[in-house]
């Protein structure tokens, strides 16, 4: 569940990302093109001696591709709706007593303190999320746009494709956990069932 919750997170956000790429390409074009004609335009006026005309052709061409440069820095990042009812991220998060996501014996190994720390795997995956989302919230600071707070923690939110990035960021290190945990039971299952050898 975790890897296709990940690797659907990763999918909207490329597509989201395609589509900004598409809409910065037709600004870009059209900046091209607003000056191509403007340039070719004020030559030709030039060769026809209207010198006067050919600058205000200038103008109008040098007023177009700022308006264009304009309104591609300040387009808005496309965002999509994306659900999220069973979050396995909010279960780390809110860390309930027990889980409705996650089987029994995973959210028991996710809840048991390391041997190293007195830190579980679910309380470092959530110090690791708190720098994430911080991080992100400065990014949106930086970037100036109204805060809203995602809701990577709830069951469906409006997200932008790096928001879908750190989401699926989030859920890669869950599933990191999970897989180790499994490769430990493996070990234990391969010690358990290795016939004993004579000495």
């Amino acid at each position: 569940m975790v890897d296709c919750d990940t690797k659907r997170a990763t999918l909207t956000a490329t597509l989201l990302t395609r589509r900004e790429n598409v809409r910065e390409k037709r600004m870009t074009i059209s900046a091209i093109t607003i000056g191509t004609v403007a340039i070719i335009g004020a030559s030709l006026l030039n060769l026809h001696e209207l010198p006067r005309t050919a600058d205000w052709f200038h103008i109008a061409g040098g007023v177009g591709e700022g308006g264009l440069g304009v309104l591609a820095l300040r387009q808005r990042f496309p965002r999509a709706e994306y659900g999220h009812a069973r979050n396995p991220l909010r279960d780390i998060w809110t860390r309930p007593e027990t889980s409705i996501v996650f089987a029994p014996l995973v959210w028991y190994y996710l809840n048991q303190p390391k041997s190293t720390s007195n830190l579980s795997q679910a309380d470092a995956l959530r110090n690791r999320w708190e720098l994430l989302v911080s991080l992100d919230a400065g990014a949106k600071k930086a970037r100036s746009h109204t805060p809203g707070e995602v809701a990577y923690f709830g069951e469906s939110g409006t997200y932008t494709a790096e928001e879908l990035t750190v989401r699926a960021a989030m859920l890669g290190q869950m599933e990191t956990e999970i897989r180790l945990m499994n490769n430990d039971l493996t070990i234990l299952l391969n010690e358990i069932v290795r016939p004993v050898t004579k000495r």
